[in-house]
């Protein structure tokens, strides 16, 4: 016992002394109470474009530190502009209901969907530090479950950016394609992973759109249609690169492992 202690005390004292640990969080916006609660700011979620919604981090819900704001446009040519971000309940989560579908929209439309127009979730991450965002779950799907993954790199204001942006021009003004997930369905998508993740603070979740990702091959063209129900993201401290463990700690959690598992070998032995 003494040897596991020990091993896993100088895991932890290397990994801390070889740069910043990553933590996992999550947001889930389909539960109605807390953890993981999410609450209109503007308290006009059924009656207004532009709302807001403030999330609280899983497992303890009382860490209020991601923003939620939907964008549609309204039509080809036209530029992203405030949406209503409408929650639709536990096990189901966010849609959004641009300008051009109302505050009315019906199912499918009241989903997040590229029906005609274009919707999207725009993240923020409020906490210290830069979010590598990198799992999506979604509540509620019909048709197809195309969606593209997008983050903050340029030096503006990325809310200006988007508002400012058509759906053909919006990965030239300071907005960088992440990922494609195909029809995803309901299932936990990773992406974003490894040596390679990349942070920032804003994010987007779309539903597809090929000109986000400027591919040779492009997923099918089906219309999309969802709700988002959670996501989570690695976190590190301020000026944090990538979100995940570095080499060498992975490495020494391994060897503790091993070194671990003798020690019980041998104590079953003695036993």
């Amino acid at each position: 016992m003494k040897l596991i202690i020990s091993l896993c005390t100088a895991v932890l004292g290397l990994s801390a002394a070889g740069g910043a640990v990553a933590q996992m969080k999550t947001w889930n916006f389909g539960d109605g109470t807390a953890p993981g609660s999410c609450s209109d700011v503007a308290n006009a979620n059924a009656g207004a474009m532009g709302n807001k919604y403030s999330c609280t981090e899983q497992p303890n819900g009382a860490v209020v530190n991601l923003e939620v704001k939907s964008f549609g446009d309204t039509g080809a040519g036209a530029t992203f502009a405030a949406a209503n971000t409408a929650y639709w309940g536990t096990g189901s989560g966010f849609g959004v209901r641009n300008a051009s579908e109302g505050l009315s929209a019906i199912a499918p439309d009241h989903a997040m969907d590229n029906n005609v127009t274009q919707d999207l979730l725009m993240l923020k991450y409020t906490g210290a530090g830069t979010m590598a965002l990198n799992s999506l779950q979604l509540g509620w799907t019909q048709n197809d479950s195309d969606v593209s993954i997008l983050r903050w790199t340029g030096a503006g204001i990325p809310e200006t950016a988007l508002t400012s942006s058509t759906v053909g021009t919006l990965t030239g003004s300071g907005w960088s394609w992440v990922a494609n997930l195909s029809n995803i369905g309901n299932a936990v998508a990773s992406f974003n992973t490894g040596l390679g993740a990349v942070s920032s603070s804003y994010w987007i979740v779309a539903a597809y759109n090929t000109n986000f990702d400027g591919a040779a091959t492009h997923l099918d063209a089906t219309t999309d249609y969802m709700k988002v129900l959670a996501v989570a993201g690695n976190v590190t401290g301020p000026g944090g690169g990538g979100g995940v463990p570095e080499p060498g700690s992975l490495a020494l959690l391994a060897v503790a492992g091993l070194g671990a598992a003798g020690a019980r070998r041998r104590w079953s032995r003695r036993a």
